[in-house]
């Protein structure tokens, strides 16, 4: 029974290592595109800003509204606790250069309430 579990964290521990770095592939293979390349594949961005060097920052953003709900704080406990409702917030920034390709790219999260 313990190798069933052991076997089992280790497919899930797996399978989140490989959840993220396909997302780092996806946002690392723009690294070369032109700029119509970019937007054929996210869309337009939300804001595009000039650099003073001629290169631009492309900026996505994408607001989730997350439900308010309760953290349950151990195993037969009724005392959870309550968290109140909130945004996640994932800002996808595209680094221009000034030829008009893709330099780097960079991915961030936020919570506000």
């Amino acid at each position: 029974m313990k190798k069933i579990y052991a076997l089992l964290t280790v497919l899930i521990l797996l399978t989140g290592v490989i959840s993220c770095n396909q997302q780092k592939m996806l946002l690392k293979s723009l690294t070369g595109m032109t700029r119509e390349q970019v937007i054929e594949q996210l869309g337009e961005p939300q804001a595009v800003r000039d650099l003073d060097n001629g290169e631009k920052l492309m900026i996505y953003e994408a607001r989730k509204k997350m439900p308010a709900g309760d953290i349950a704080t151990g195993y037969n406990r009724m005392d959870a606790v309550p968290i109140p409702a909130y945004q996640k917030i994932t800002r996808t920034t595209v680094y221009l250069g000034a030829d008009g390709k893709v330099l780097d790219v960079k991915r961030e999260i936020d919570y506000a309430r």
